[in-house]
């Protein structure tokens, strides 16, 4: 079957790889529907991460399921899926404590179309995927919503949604900064998430005029200037960065209430990125740095679709036939989707 491998710096190339075979309990194969591409996927294929070559490509996606092991119950062959990025098996003591992407049963940090291991597990541009936990890792679409609109859903959009949905529901009407940039998609989804729960004002900065003017589309309050200042007015009960920058975390930091929440997103391949410790202790600023965990919020981020509180698709911002994803998958642009095979 045909598969798209990221083989070296800004090239893609189809792969014809062996069909991914039934060898045990718990599992399914699935035919993707849709796949997204992530806003780390770039940076990847430009040389920008630690990420190296050679592996397929593609971690965001829905699917259908087209074989299932014989022991499975709760899934039929024919649903339509949000399929889980993260490998994960569900059952181990991680997955039970709510920390699925410190699954113990896969090796850490293993994922769809990313890393040296996705050669193992495959990527969602593929003609056909293995899901080897398919019950931990397979969402059932909701009849009525379309599987193209939720191809973000099980990274992306749950990324956004873990950056807002704790705080307000801690702090309902909590003022927010989000600090657009690299995590371009990120920053748009957690704008729309925010407002569907309840957000208060909802604060946008960039440097980039294009994306600010698309982010006051989506109703934040927008600022824009060339440069990231020191801070932004200092007095935001949650504070976003979505930047890839480390002048713009530095400014999310500095903009924190005392005791506010500061929340990254970005990936910071150097270890030695500064931080501005004494204005954060002084201020009592709670930092959380994490991935996402997509399991465990996948079901709210449906939810708050299904009850028609989230439209993911005012973020897509292009969509192509499968056989457009290698030339489509490496054009910049903030949300590409790609139609499955």
């Amino acid at each position: 079957m045909k598969q798209l491998w990221f083989a070296k710096k800004n090239t893609l190339e189809w792969r014809e790889v062996p069909e991914p075979k039934l060898d045990g309990p718990g599992q399914a194969i699935v035919r993707p529907l849709a796949i997204a591409r992530c806003d780390l996927d770039l940076p990847i294929i430009q040389g920008h991460t630690l990420f190296r070559p050679a592996f397929p490509i593609g971690h965001e996606m829905t699917a259908e399921i087209v074989e299932l092991s014989e022991d499975i119950k709760h899934l039929q062959i024919g649903d339509a899926c949000v399929v889980n990025f993260q490998i994960v098996c569900g059952s181990c003591p991680a997955c039970s404590s709510h920390h699925s992407p410190a699954c113990t049963t896969v090796p850490f940090g293993a994922n769809y179309g990313l890393g040296r291991e996705a050669a193992e597990f495959g990527g969602g541009l593929a003609e056909l995927v293995k899901v080897p936990y398919a019950e931990a890792m397979l969402q059932r679409v909701p009849a009525g919503i379309d599987p193209l609109a939720l191809a973000s859903l099980s990274d992306n959009m749950t990324d956004a949604y873990r950056t807002v949905a704790p705080y307000l529901k801690a702090q309902p009407g909590a003022n927010l900064l989000i600090v657009g940039g690299v995590a371009e998609s990120i920053a748009c989804y957690a704008i729309l998430e925010a407002q569907a729960l309840g957000a208060g004002q909802i604060t946008y900065f960039d440097t980039d005029k294009a994306r600010a003017d698309f982010a006051a589309q989506l109703g934040a309050t927008v600022e824009y200037a060339e440069k990231f200042p020191q801070r932004l007015g200092g007095n935001f009960d949650v504070t976003i960065d979505c930047s890839g920058s480390v002048d713009g975390f530095r400014m999310a930091l500095r903009s924190a209430r005392p005791y506010g929440k500061a929340i990254t997103v970005s990936i910071f391949f150097d270890n030695s990125v500064p931080i501005p410790f004494i204005e954060m202790y002084t201020k009592g600023i709670d930092l959380t740095i994490s991935r996402t965990h997509a399991r465990e919020q996948t079901p709210e981020v449906l939810q708050l679709i299904a009850d028609k509180k989230f439209d993911p698709a005012r973020v897509t911002s292009r969509v192509v036939d499968f056989k457009d994803a290698a030339e489509a998958w490496v054009q910049p642009g903030r949300k590409l989707i790609v139609r499955g095979p």
